[in-house]
């Protein structure tokens, strides 16, 4: 039984949505969808602070 979905935009940042070009810092963000499902997708570090992103245990 599959308890996790991951979705995962790959040309553009979700938030900005401006391209991923070569170099830049890219984070996994991670979303949990309750129940049992975690969604995750790439984004900008500039575009998700560090301070404002939620620890996975």
């Amino acid at each position: 039984m599959n308890l996790h979905t991951i979705t995962v935009p790959q040309d553009q940042c979700p938030i900005c949505h401006h391209p991923f070009l070569p170099g830049d810092c890219v984070a996994l963000k991670v979303v949990e969808t309750f129940p049992y499902a975690f969604d995750a997708e790439y984004v900008h570090e500039r575009c998700d602070p560090p301070s404002e992103r939620e620890e996975i245990s």
